[in-house]
């Protein structure tokens, strides 16, 4: 399994791939900036290290993430670092 996002002009593209008997599954949404999100955590445990990452660099909002570091699971030097809108750095 993975997941993964990205900064799209309408908000967040989130891009979920869950694997089962050799076979895979992406599902792909994009959502707006101040949507939150449930967190799948509590499903499968180990997202709440990608939903951390999400929230931590992009600023995704996501509840009930099972084990959440409320924004201080990576050491960054500045809030949401990979959100244009929050650094200053326009997306070109």
């Amino acid at each position: 399994m993975q997941m993964c996002c990205t900064k799209v002009e309408e908000g967040f593209l989130l891009l979920y791939t869950f694997e089962q008997e050799g076979g895979a599954l992406s599902l792909k949404m994009v959502i707006p900036e101040e949507e939150e999100i449930q967190s799948i955590s509590g499903v499968y445990w180990p997202a709440f290290i990608y939903e951390n990452e999400m929230q931590d660099l992009f600023g995704v909002k996501i509840k009930h993430i099972v084990l959440n570091y409320g924004g201080h699971f990576f050491k960054v030097s500045q809030k949401t670092p990979w959100n244009p809108k929050d650094t200053g750095k326009e997306a070109e």
